[in-house]
């Protein structure tokens, strides 16, 4: 994108003034670099495929990490999420996903992995069948990041995880910046040096102010606003009302969708999810 080669050159500036959508997006997807000290990828032939695994979150940002991926017209997705759901119950497909054997698998050339740290599936239980929790939960996501990490970099793809927003909860018990899980995966470079492979992008910084649990945040040239903050600062909702997903009003069935739900209007925090990992993505490969 011409936009990027600006940026990286020095001669753009982050300003938010596009008049549409499309301009809009790409301008933020500029932001997104800037906070990011990637190494940049030797960029595969066109377009980059790119998988993402995760739970509810995941879900949320669906669409719009589509959608930003899609902007690039260089890189075609697929998503593998379901709410509630672990990294450990992934590993099957995960597998299935890379297998040579697999000719109709998709084959990813670059892996997105999120999880809050959800503990309900029967692999995410110990031996006598109780639901790991505080550090023997993070403890079980690290062994199973680790056997993730392995799977992929033994096949040369780039894994990336990312860490999801502080809820309301935890800021209650004074939680600033990044959950314990995603503490651990932002570690996780560190750990697995070797193949150089093994990414961390701070999503939860995206939906947050400062490191803060927010509900509300600064709305961006494009979006409707909706409130302001007593500073005047216009906002819009960016957390939903159970203080840990994005949508920002109540959710509604899906129509033959066996009691889930999804967001009927625009997210402002789903979208900033997504562009978080779509920006990165767009840096190290050069979409």
């Amino acid at each position: 994108m011409e936009l990027l080669k600006r940026y990286a050159s020095g001669r753009l500036s982050l300003k938010w003034s596009s008049r549409s959508l499309r301009r809009s997006a790409h301008t933020l997807l500029v932001g997104v670099v800037l906070a990011t000290l990637a190494v940049a990828c030797t960029p595969p032939k066109p377009p980059l495929r790119v998988e993402l695994w995760g739970d509810s979150i995941s879900t949320q940002a669906t669409p719009y990490f589509n959608f930003y991926l899609g902007l690039t017209g260089k890189a075609t997705t697929r998503v593998q999420t379901f709410p509630g759901s672990a990294l450990c119950d992934w590993f099957p497909d995960m597998r299935s996903a890379i297998s040579p054997a697999n000719r109709a698998g998709f084959h990813p050339q670059a892996v997105v992995i999120q999880f809050s740290g959800d503990a309900f599936t029967p692999c995410m239980k110990d031996a006598h069948g109780v639901a790991y929790s505080g550090q023997a939960l993070v403890n079980k996501y690290f062994r199973d990041a680790a056997y993730a990490i392995g799977l992929f970099t033994r096949a040369k793809i780039p894994v990336y995880f990312v860490s999801t927003p502080i809820s309301r909860g935890q800021a209650a018990q004074d939680d600033v910046g990044n959950t314990p899980l995603g503490k651990m995966f932002a570690g996780l470079p560190a750990r697995f040096p070797a193949s150089g492979l093994v990414r961390f992008i701070d999503g939860a910084a995206a939906v947050e102010w400062h490191g803060h649990y927010s509900q509300t945040l600064p709305c961006l040239s494009w979006e409707k606003c909706t409130g302001r903050w007593p500073d005047g600062t216009r906002t819009v909702v960016v957390r939903e009302a159970d203080g840990a997903h994005f949508c920002p009003v109540k959710e509604v069935p899906i129509p033959g969708g066996n009691g889930f739900t999804t967001c009927p209007v625009y997210s402002g925090g789903a979208t900033r999810f997504a562009l978080a990992i779509t920006g990165r993505l767009t840096h190290d490969f050069h979409l």
